[in-house]
């Protein structure tokens, strides 16, 4: 029984010795690694990068200080300051606006809070959420056989892969028309314009677009008459021609969108956003319009409006 005992015993001893030595550390560096990690995370958190943080002190709904997250104030304190965007578009104020703050805004659009009169005066509705964006257009291309020039393409808001017509913002900044932004759109996006315009280039005569009859003008309307959205304005340009590219410069192609007439399957790249330029007969383009094939309503609209004219 003794030297059971003893053995017993020097069992214990080694195992205590393995636990001691071996176990019990690891145990410290897995637990000292598991601190750090959620002391990352808790960082991370509760860092916002400097856009984000940019944009908390843009919102004057984020100014207060009765949140109690006293992390997050002292990130806003610490981070380093960046230049607040400006809108370039025009602020919209009619008889109705009781009072507008800005919430956050960028280049081109800006996301606001209006107090609105009620139509007689009444009362007043606060809060009522303005999303305003820069006034834009959208043209639809036809060509002297009668064939319809769109682009294939993907955008983040749609479910899916969707046809899309010529469009863009107005250049607000050079105080340009809705017009204007048409006829520069088709030469930058499909490197196309009208036949006249082409004559122009050889002629002394200057071209005068108010008289050119391949350009139909289809209105200016607001994109969404409770919430902003700018105002689309939209064309039509028939016996649409191929600009020769001696002529591009001259026609007002500045290198932008897509360019110097991508056209018959070849894939361009306008803002980041790979296109492809199809075209299609009358027939194909009215059943893609009926079967919801541009899934974005201002595209739809303009569409529908120029088959209207043709």
């Amino acid at each position: 029984m003794a030297s059971s005992s003893i053995r017993l015993s020097a069992r214990s001893s080694s195992s205590s010795r393995l636990l001691t030595f071996t176990l019990y550390p690891l145990i410290g560096v897995f637990a000292t690694l598991t601190l750090f990690f959620l002391y990352d995370i808790e960082r991370g958190i509760g860092s916002p990068s400097p856009h984000v943080l940019h944009r908390l002190r843009s919102s004057s709904s984020l100014s207060s200080s009765s949140s109690g997250d006293l992390a997050g104030d002292a990130a806003l304190d610490s981070a380093p300051s960046l230049p607040a965007p400006v809108y370039k578009g025009k602020p919209w104020i009619s008889d109705l606006t009781a009072s507008r703050s800005v919430i956050y805004q960028t280049a081109y659009a800006s996301c606001e809070l209006h107090d609105v009169w009620t139509e007689d005066r009444s009362g007043i509705q606060e809060d009522w959420l303005w999303a305003e964006e820069i006034d834009h257009v959208n043209v639809i291309v036809v060509d002297e056989a009668g064939d319809f020039y769109f682009f294939k393409q993907r955008k983040y808001g749609l479910e899916s892969i969707s046809f899309a017509t010529v469009g863009g913002f107005i250049d607000v900044e050079k105080g340009e028309t809705g017009f204007e932004a048409c006829r520069r759109e088709v030469v930058e996006e499909m490197g196309m314009t009208s036949p006249v315009h082409v004559s122009s280039f050889t002629s002394s005569q200057p071209y005068d677009p108010s008289n050119d009859p391949n350009w139909v003008q289809l209105g200016r309307y607001r994109t969404a008459s409770n919430r902003g959205g700018g105002f689309l304005t939209a064309c039509l340009l028939k016996s649409a021609v191929k600009i020769p590219k001696e002529y591009l410069k001259q026609a007002g192609y500045e290198g932008l969108g897509t360019g110097a007439g991508v056209l018959d399957g070849e894939k361009g790249n306008a803002d980041g956003e790979e296109q492809l330029v199809v075209k299609m007969d009358l027939t194909k383009t009215r059943e893609t319009l009926l079967a919801g094939g541009f899934q974005e309503v201002k595209w739809t609209a303009s569409l529908a409006l120029a088959l209207l004219h043709l």
